[in-house]
């Protein structure tokens, strides 16, 4: 839910990368089924292109190919 507001969709940690992308990389990194659901949700209500930056900053080609690692 966090993920969908503006706000943290335009509040840049650094880079490309968003308050916003940071919460769905959060979720795929879980690894469980509920979160990568809303991994998800929040990724298709990202905008077009920053849903193509996002897939080229995880280095995929489709979110569900994405399983991130948080050190």
């Amino acid at each position: 839910m966090l993920s969908r507001l503006t706000s943290l969709r335009r509040a840049r940690l650094f880079d490309r990368v968003s308050l916003a992308w940071s919460a769905i990389i959060a979720l795929l990194a879980a690894e469980t089924e509920h979160s990568r659901s809303s991994a998800y949700e929040a990724f298709s209500a990202l905008d077009i292109e920053e849903q193509r930056d996002m897939l080229d900053y995880l280095e995929v080609t489709a979110i569900e190919e994405a399983h991130p690692r948080i050190a």
